[in-house]
C-alpha cells in the first residue's frame, strides 16, 4: 500500500534539432522518477515532434498533444499570440488528470531531476497547505517541483487563471506563484531544500533537486552513483527547452 496517493505529471516538448539529446534526457529522468517515488502512475503531456522515447515503462502515459503554445519567451516576445504558455496549460491539464485519478499531484519538470526522500519531505513541510513549491535567492520562487493535494487542485486551477495573461513580465509563471502565496498564505508554501536552477548543488545533500543540467553536471551526477548512462551526454546539451526568458 502507498504511503500516499499522487500522480506524478510532467511536460514533455521537443524539436527536431534537440529531439535526440531530450529523449536521451527523459530515459534518464524516467530511471530518477521512479527510483525516488512509488506514483500511481506518470502522465506526460507531449508536444513538439511527437517522437515518443524509446522503451517507456507501462506505468507512464503519454498524451501527444498537436498544437505547441510556446514557452514563456514566446509570449513575452511576441513569437506566439497567446494568453498563456504551455508549460502554465500543462500544469493545468496535469492538475485536473490527478484531480480526475483521486490522486494528488507532484508536478516534476521535464528537465528536474530529484534525489532522495523529496516526496516525504514535501508532504511533511506542506501542513494545511494546498500547494507547496521551490524557494529561490535569486529569482521570484522556483516551481520545477511542486505537490498540490486533491483538495485544493481545482482551486489551484481557479486561482492561477485569475492571473492574468503571461505576456507581460510582470505575469511569468514564479511571479504569479509569489503573488498567489502572498494572497493566500495559509494555501501555498515553500519546502526547506534546493537547488532548482541555483548552483552550486551537493551531491551528497539527503533531498535535493535542480534542473538545466550541463553535459559535465550529468557526469558528475554519475560520478557520484546518483544517475547512470552509458558514454558522453549527446553534444553537452543542457537538456531544456527552457531558456530564462
Amino acid at each position: 500500500m502507498r504511503k500516499h496517493n499522487y500522480i506524478i505529471g510532467t511536460g514533455y516538448h521537443a524539436r527536431h534539432d534537440n529531439g535526440d539529446a531530450l529523449s536521451w534526457f527523459y530515459r534518464i529522468w524516467e530511471a530518477n522518477t521512479f527510483k525516488y517515488a512509488d506514483p500511481f502512475a506518470v502522465y506526460v503531456i507531449a508536444t513538439g515532434d511527437g517522437r515518443i522515447p524509446d522503451q517507456i515503462r507501462p506505468e507512464v502515459y503519454w498524451v501527444p498533444i498537436l498544437g505547441d503554445l510556446g514557452y514563456i519567451g514566446d509570449l513575452l516576445h511576441g513569437a506566439k499570440p497567446y494568453a498563456l504558455s504551455g508549460y502554465t496549460v500543462a500544469l493545468f491539464t496535469l492538475a485536473l488528470l490527478a484531480y480526475q485519478n483521486e490522486c494528488d499531484l507532484v508536478f516534476k519538470e521535464q528537465d528536474a531531476l530529484a534525489f532522495g526522500p523529496y516526496i516525504d519531505t514535501m508532504y511533511s513541510e506542506i501542513g494545511t497547505h494546498g500547494c507547496i513549491f521551490g524557494k529561490a535567492r535569486s529569482w521570484s520562487c522556483a516551481q520545477s517541483v511542486m505537490l498540490i493535494l486533491h483538495s485544493f487542485l481545482p482551486e489551484f486551477v481557479r486561482l492561477h487563471l485569475g492571473t492574468g495573461p503571461e505576456n507581460v513580465v510582470a505575469n511569468i509563471g514564479e511571479e504569479k506563484m509569489k503573488r498567489l502565496e502572498q494572497q493566500n498564505p495559509g494555501s501555498f508554501c515553500r519546502f526547506t531544500f534546493g537547488v532548482d536552477r541555483e548552483r552550486p548543488f551537493d551531491v551528497k545533500s539527503p533531498v535535493w533537486y535542480g534542473q538545466k543540467f550541463t553535459g559535465a553536471e550529468m557526469l558528475d551526477l554519475r560520478n557520484a552513483g546518483l544517475i547512470e548512462f552509458n558514454g558522453d551526454p549527446p553534444g553537452g546539451s543542457s537538456f531544456t527547452n527552457c531558456p530564462n526568458p
